[in-house]
């Protein structure tokens, strides 16, 4: 009987150690993924962070292009009205001065 007691009692101790032993890999699995939903979730927020500074670097650089296009446009209108000034007062002076002057 004390033999039968003994094997009970042993076999009882064997499984209360392994099941703290799953208990313990089960929390060590369920830190791990833990961890790895926290990494990847940071990976994740620096990459939303990094598309939307790309935007707003490509959107600044948009505006810019826009800005100097413009500014070409309206030098290019002032060089056509300067020109057409330029001759304008040239065909007035040819008229006053007739041909002749300019010989």
């Amino acid at each position: 009987q004390e033999q039968i007691r003994r094997k009970k009692m042993e076999a009882a101790a064997l499984r209360e150690e392994v099941d703290r032993e799953v208990a313990s890999a089960k929390a060590s699995l369920l830190r791990a993924e833990e961890s790895e939903n926290r990494n990847a979730e940071k990976a994740q927020a620096a990459r939303t962070e990094n598309m939307l500074a790309n935007k707003v670097t490509a959107e600044s650089r948009a505006k810019e292009r826009e800005r100097e296009q413009e500014e070409k446009f309206l030098i290019q209108k002032q060089i056509q009205n300067d020109q057409r000034i330029y001759q304008k007062r040239l065909a007035e002076h040819k008229n006053r001065c007739g041909v002749g002057d300019l010989i």
